[in-house]
This record gives structure tokens, sequence and C-alpha cells, in this order.
């Protein structure tokens, strides 16, 4: 999608690190899912888990509407927020 690639070059022009690797706990914003129930950009929340899945590490992420949806490198695009 050319949204995705659009962010990806806007984030690296900027010096921004994105889709970093995850752990339990971590706070995260969105910025970009590729889903038809898509959680807001720029909404945050907290990884509460890690699925190894045969496309990589999938974040199961709580989000600050009370949702739980996941969040996947191939697919999203997000940042971490405590680093």
């Amino acid at each position: 999608c050319w949204q995705r690639w659009y962010i990806f070059d806007l984030l690296e022009s900027n010096g921004i690190e994105y889709n970093q690797v995850l752990s339990v706990d971590d706070k995260v914003r969105l910025l970009y899912m590729d889903d038809p129930t898509a959680i807001p950009p720029n909404s945050e929340g907290v990884v509460v888990g890690i699925q190894k899945t045969p496309w990589g590490e999938q974040y199961v992420v709580q989000w600050e509407n009370g949702r739980t949806l996941d969040i996947m490198d191939d697919a999203d695009v997000w940042i971490k927020l405590n680093d």
C-alpha cells in the first residue's frame, strides 16, 4: 500500500526508527494499520503478548481505546515510545 511506503520514507528522512523489535510492556504509537478493522492512526497502546507466526512475530497490543489488536511488521507501521 502506498501510504505505508510514504510513512516509511517520511520516518527515514527524519531519522526516526520504526517497527522496532518489541517486548511485553513496551508502549507503542500506531502510525498505519493495514486492516479493515484498523485502530485509528496515532493511537497508543501497550504490548501484552508476543506470538510467533510463520511470517514473523506478531505483537498483541492493548490499545488506549480498550481494544486488543495485533500489529505485524509486514503490514503495520509503529514507533516504540519507551526507549
